[in-house]
């Protein structure tokens, strides 16, 4: 038998030549969740935020898996009536330090990037602020093809929704 002082330099140089193969962390439960936000949806998006005319109009979402497997990074195209399209990129993680989950998303409009923090009931639901309001996601499968997300304000201690997306999958 080889002495420890021997043997773990040895196992170190190993891997360093890349002799033995380093193993990668196993994806937990909570990292395959995200799974449901891989995939290429199209559908209706409803926005009605409150002292608005209700619209309609359509949004195209697309999500893959990135960095290995580890987080989503998606990217949505919306035209909603008359107005310029809006288009972002949204990306989802799983947080194991604190047994949460971080959604950041950009957009190709004025308004400042908003990164959520979230958790997993019946969906992914994220909560934070959004120019200084509390807002709420939702994002949820509703049978192997369909995803829905919501986006809430909170107004006076009521949620109020603005808009809701009912999103085919089509690859």
């Amino acid at each position: 038998m080889m002495k420890p002082t021997v043997y773990l330099p040895a196992v170190a140089c190993l891997l360093l030549a890349g002799v033995m193969p380093a193993q990668a962390p196993i994806r937990t439960a909570d990292v395959e969740r995200l799974g449901l936000l891989v995939g290429t949806f199209e559908g209706e998006v409803r926005y009605s935020p409150p002292g608005a005319s209700p619209q309609t109009g359509r949004m195209t979402y697309r999500g893959e898996w990135d960095l290995d497997g580890w987080i989503v990074r998606s990217r949505y195209d919306q035209k909603i009536g008359n107005a310029p399209g809006i288009s972002g990129l949204l990306i989802f993680r799983w947080r194991p330090k604190d047994s949460t989950y971080a959604f950041e998303a950009y957009a190709n409009t004025p308004m400042e990037p908003h990164r959520l923090q979230g958790r997993w009931q019946e969906g992914l639901v994220f909560e934070g602020k959004m120019m200084g309001m509390p807002l709420r996601e939702r994002w949820q499968a509703r049978g192997p093809d369909t995803l829905v997300t919501r986006m809430e304000f909170e107004r006076d201690g009521r949620w109020q929704q603005v808009s809701e997306a009912t999103l085919i999958r089509r690859k």
